[in-house]
């Protein structure tokens, strides 16, 4: 009798350790969304007061047909962004001060991007991303929450996505290539920013029938962080381009840092290639 008290307090232990350890419900795919969209609406449009500095180091490589690097550009800018401006000083191009010529060009770029945008001032680059993400553009996919990871100490919710049925024939460019990505997202579980993300074109895309072009491969991973005053940023954007434009062909990789300090010592991780 003494044996079978024990043995049956043992296994209610087990029970209630089993209860304790039981991870919480994943919240249904559909609430995931929408608190995501509304979350970064509200970053987007209601940033953060006072003013920020930090350095964006831009890194532009070119691949040959063996698969090296052929060549190879490295930008870092200061950016001082605040609630309703937002400066780009160019500083540096491959360790060196810029000419006056391409600081000349340099400004002339953003001119061009700022007209593109309406005159309006651009957003800080770590709300750029909660700009462009909208109800509109999410429906465009199928989303499926598959478990939890861990990042940076916060609880996130793994998402993948993939284009939904509906019409895949638009003659804008920019609707062909969303039409045909998919890939993965970590959602920050506490606050639903975006963290990372993973995307990938999962069809090649043929201009003109390929004859103008053809877009074989696109590999966005984006990693995003909070800093300890709750605002979120782009912490690295790397995109990956392989295709063809004409008779020429295109092996390109971008790579964007963003950090507080002008020198970065190494490149943050991102999910694997």
């Amino acid at each position: 009798m003494k044996w079978t008290f024990q043995i049956l307090l043992f296994c209610g232990g087990l029970g209630c350790l089993r209860a304790e350890t039981t991870p919480a419900p994943l919240p249904e795919t559909g609430e995931i969304i929408t608190r995501f969209v509304e979350r970064m609406g509200r970053s987007f449009t209601n940033p953060p007061p006072g003013v920020t500095v930090h350095f964006r180091t831009n890194i532009t490589e070119e691949f040959g047909r063996n698969g090296k690097v052929a060549s190879r550009e490295m930008k870092v800018y200061r950016i001082t962004s605040g609630e309703s401006r937002r400066d780009t000083e160019l500083l540096t191009i491959d360790g060196r001060k810029p000419t006056v010529e391409e600081l000349e060009k340099d400004r002339e770029r953003l001119k061009r991007k700022r007209s593109r945008e309406s005159g309006e001032e651009t957003p800080d680059r770590s709300r750029q991303i909660d700009a462009f993400i909208t109800l509109e553009l999410l429906s465009r996919y199928l989303f499926e929450v598959q478990g939890r990871e861990v990042i940076n100490g916060r609880p996130n919710l793994i998402v993948t996505f993939k284009p939904g049925p509906g019409e895949r024939d638009s003659d804008r460019l920019v609707d062909r290539v969303l039409d045909r990505i998919g890939g993965i997202i970590w959602i920050d579980e506490a606050e639903y920013e975006l963290t990372r993300a993973d995307i990938r074109l999962r069809e090649k895309l043929n201009i003109w029938g390929g004859l103008l072009a053809q877009l074989e491969q696109l590999h966005l991973q984006i990693l995003r962080t909070r800093e300890p005053d709750g605002r979120w940023r782009d912490q690295l954007t790397e995109a990956r381009f392989v295709g063809r434009a004409v008779a020429r062909r295109i092996n390109v990789r971008t790579i964007d840092l963003s950090s507080p300090e002008e020198t970065l010592e190494e490149k943050p991780q991102i999910a694997a290639d």
